[in-house]
């Protein structure tokens, strides 16, 4: 009885070492990725959000420049979403729940084929205050924090593809 548990115990794992698993960043897989990651050309975005996110994807993806000759295309849209909550006696909500997503889509630059797409997003909490500066300093910091988890989601999700 002792050695039919010890089986069931020792197979999953047995199963497990059998698998081809490479680490992500291991020296050799990651110069590889991040070359890849390197010789990708992000297009420009819509809007001044847009923006922001292009330049937190450009300091994690390229952070030497956008290559001359890229062999990939990274295309990112970005939409926005604000939601009310919190009421004052007045009806006039308090906190806002900043909801970001976006899509994106890595292509060959050569044949246009798709390596990788899909949708990411992030939410974000500010309140409403009173004074209208502190109201705006907390929107920006909000929308900061929301783009900046993209950025990681998506450079994340490409470097998984690209590995």
């Amino acid at each position: 009885m002792r050695v039919s548990r010890r089986l069931l115990l020792l197979g999953p794992l047995a199963a497990v070492a059998a698998c081809n698993v490479r680490p992500l960043h291991a020296p050799q897989q990651q110069a590889q990725v991040s070359q890849s990651l390197s010789s990708t050309r992000i297009q420009p975005l819509a809007n001044r959000l847009g923006q922001k996110l292009h330049n937190l994807l450009r300091d994690r993806i390229n952070p030497y420049g956008q290559p001359s000759d890229p062999a990939y295309l990274l295309q990112v849209s970005v939409n926005r979403r604000e939601t009310e909550s919190g009421l004052r006696e007045d009806e006039t909500a308090t906190r806002i729940t900043l909801t970001l997503t976006a899509n994106y889509r890595l292509t060959t630059n050569q044949g246009g084929e798709v390596v990788t797409q899909g949708t990411t997003g992030a939410q974000a909490v500010f309140n409403i205050l009173e004074n209208r500066f502190s109201s705006q300093v907390s929107e920006e910091t909000a929308e900061e924090r929301a783009l900046a988890l993209i950025a990681d989601s998506i450079t994340t999700r490409l470097t998984t593809a690209l590995s």
